[in-house]
Formats: C-alpha cells, sequence, structure tokens
C-alpha cells in the first residue's frame, strides 16, 4: 500500500525562504553573472548542465512531455557531445517521469561538483535507470541560472524527506525507495563510471522539480550491473 505524500515545493521559492545547501567554503557572491558568482565545482558540459549556457531560455520554458525511464534510456546516444552548445532535440526539452529513487549521494571529494546524484529505477522494470542531477545553487553557473530556486527548492525536498545527502563514493541505497515523479531537462552526459548511469548515457540534468509521493516495499533496490554503454565523445 503506498503512502502518498505531498513534499513539493513550487519553484518560484524565493531564495531568502530557503537556506543554501551546506558542503561549500564559501558563500556565493550574488550576481547574475556566473563568471563572479559562486564557486567553481564541475567543467564538462557545465553551462549546458547549470542552465547558465548561452542556450538556456529554450529548455527553460519548455513544457514538460511526459515519459519513462525506460523509453527515455532507449533514445540515440549522439555520437559527440559539444562542450558549449545543446544537442536538439533532446537537450532543448524537459522531461516528466514517474520512477523509484533507489540511491542517491552528493557528488562530493576532490573530483566532485557537488550536485545531489538520483539514481532513478523504472518502476515496471527495476534494471532499467538513468541519472537524475540538482545542482548546488551556490556553484558558479548554477547561481546565475534562471532556475537557481528550482535548485534550492528539490534539494530541500529530499534532505526534508532523507535526511542530509550521503558524501559517498557509490550512490547509497534509498530504504525503502520513493516513488518520485521528477521534471528534468534532457541532458548527455560522458561516461566515467556512475552509478546509474543509462546505455545510452542520457540524464535529466538538472532536475526542476521532484515530487516524493510515498514508499515502495521495504527493502533497498540494487543497482544494475553489467549495464554496455554507447555514449558520445
Amino acid at each position: 500500500m503506498h503512502r502518498w505524500l505531498a513534499v513539493s515545493f513550487a519553484l518560484a521559492v524565493p531564495m531568502s525562504s530557503i537556506p543554501f545547501a551546506t558542503g561549500q567554503s564559501n558563500p556565493p557572491h550574488q550576481s547574475k553573472n556566473a563568471a563572479t558568482c559562486g564557486t567553481h565545482c564541475g567543467t564538462e558540459r557545465w553551462a549546458i548542465k547549470t542552465l547558465s549556457d548561452s542556450g538556456s531560455a529554450t529548455p527553460a520554458a519548455a513544457t514538460p512531455t511526459n515519459t519513462s525511464v525506460s523509453d527515455l534510456a532507449l533514445m540515440k546516444a549522439p555520437a559527440t557531445l559539444p562542450a558549449n552548445s545543446r544537442i536538439p532535440p533532446i537537450e532543448n526539452e524537459q522531461f516528466t517521469v514517474t520512477a523509484l529513487l533507489i540511491a542517491w549521494k552528493e557528488e562530493s571529494g576532490p573530483t566532485g561538483d557537488h550536485d545531489f546524484h538520483l539514481v532513478l529505477a523504472d518502476p515496471n522494470d527495476h534494471s532499467k535507470t538513468i541519472i537524475a542531477e540538482i545542482p548546488d545553487p551556490q556553484c558558479s553557473g548554477a547561481c546565475s541560472s534562471t532556475k537557481v530556486n528550482a535548485f534550492m527548492a528539490g534539494r530541500q525536498v529530499l534532505t526534508t524527506e532523507l535526511g542530509a545527502a550521503p558524501q559517498a563514493t557509490t550512490a547509497v541505497p534509498v530504504v525503502p525507495p520513493r516513488i518520485v515523479e521528477v521534471t528534468g531537462v534532457g541532458f548527455f552526459d560522458f561516461e566515467h563510471g556512475q552509478d546509474g548511469l543509462a546505455p545510452n548515457c542520457i540524464e535529466l540534468h538538472p532536475v526542476l522539480q521532484i515530487t516524493i509521493k510515498g514508499k515502495e516495499g521495504s527493502s533497498a533496490i540494487p543497482l544494475p550491473t553489467g549495464v554496455t554503454h554507447a555514449c558520445g565523445r
């Protein structure tokens, strides 16, 4: 029997009403210029990941399409991943999935970009997973994005439900898994051993809204193993 919860935060939450996530040594500078606000956190396709690139207005304003984890994982991966431009049409679109949140972590450590890394499984086939990521609003790029309030709200939803994000090398199981509805922008990543990465390396990145809708069972769902990836270079 699922326990349905209403744990959704509006995207337009004022920045002053939700505290910034911890884990950064310096507070962000209040500026709309990505070069002068926040702390450096990531490099690869960073402006695309944080909706701070010159083409971000299109996906930021897109109407979400309802889909599934399995259908996203079947989309064709691009041959190459441009560093500073989007891959149409997927990276100009928003998608909404209902999924099981089976593991998560904060990407910390010397090479971590402080994103909340979420592993989403298809409720009908737990072997099918994708990654969803919520940037840290204290990071450069994220702090200048028009969706910075959404990043703060999404992270608050998770920490309210699950407590502080684990800072670990591998994603930590969520027990019991949470039933979630997640909306985010389509994104193709490089393969570098990420937990839960789809075969085509598609992600919802960044997440713009997450709602916790209940719990699934009472035990952990293991991460899939032996997945072959065909990602762009």
